[in-house]
């Protein structure tokens, strides 16, 4: 008897570890993958932030601005995107958006564009994969700092009294002026006017 404990011990400790190292593989397995949207902007990530820049200049990953940087994202993604001023785009998506309901509006299949009076952004993943958008769902962009993948939360609490839009970036999802259905899969190549004026991020 004596004998036999010690080997039933280093069992009943190694099938522990396994299973505490299954539980961990399972948890990794389970994170949600980022929208394709989302992941369009990936290639920009750590990209320098600056207030006016030039498409061509976001395009070849010399700085950006957050339009700048979404205009990127939707092309890599197959839409058809000229450049523009950002009151154009805002206004363009105010007729075609509705109000964001945290908690509730549920998410879209392949990403949702966000927006404010001051920021655009891509929802990047579902965090907790609860189906909707809420606080703890992660978001990319350039907000005043280099592009990156940050939550709502720590996003919204730069800018917690402006109303969020939304609009699904499906295949109903037209840029302003370009009706053109997306090609399907990232692009390498980006089409479009890259040297258009430079961008004002001022309403």
């Amino acid at each position: 008897m004596k004998a036999v404990l010690p080997n039933c011990i280093l069992c009943i400790f190694l099938l522990s570890q396994s299973t505490t190292c299954c539980a961990e593989a399972n948890t990794t397995l389970a994170s949600p993958p980022p929208f394709s949207s989302g992941l369009a902007m990936e290639d920009l990530l750590g990209v320098p932030y600056h207030l006016y820049v030039r498409q061509s200049e976001t395009e070849s990953r010399q700085a950006a601005n957050c339009l700048s940087a979404v205009i990127h994202a939707l092309r890599r993604a197959g839409y058809s995107c000229p450049a523009y001023s950002f009151r154009r785009f805002r206004d363009y998506w105010d007729a075609r958006s509705a109000a964001l309901q945290p908690g509730i509006t549920p998410v879209a299949a392949q990403g949702m564009l966000l927006y404010t009076r001051e920021h655009f952004l891509l929802l990047h993943t579902d965090s907790n994969a609860n189906g909707v958008v809420d606080d703890d769902d992660l978001v990319i962009h350039a907000y005043y700092q280099p592009v990156a993948i940050t939550s709502i939360r720590s996003w919204r609490q730069h800018s917690p009294n402006q109303p969020v839009r939304y609009v699904p970036v499906d295949e109903h999802f037209a840029c302003p002026g370009a009706e053109t259905p997306p090609q399907s899969g990232l692009q390498g190549h980006i089409p479009g006017n890259t040297e258009a004026v430079k961008i004002n991020l001022h309403p």
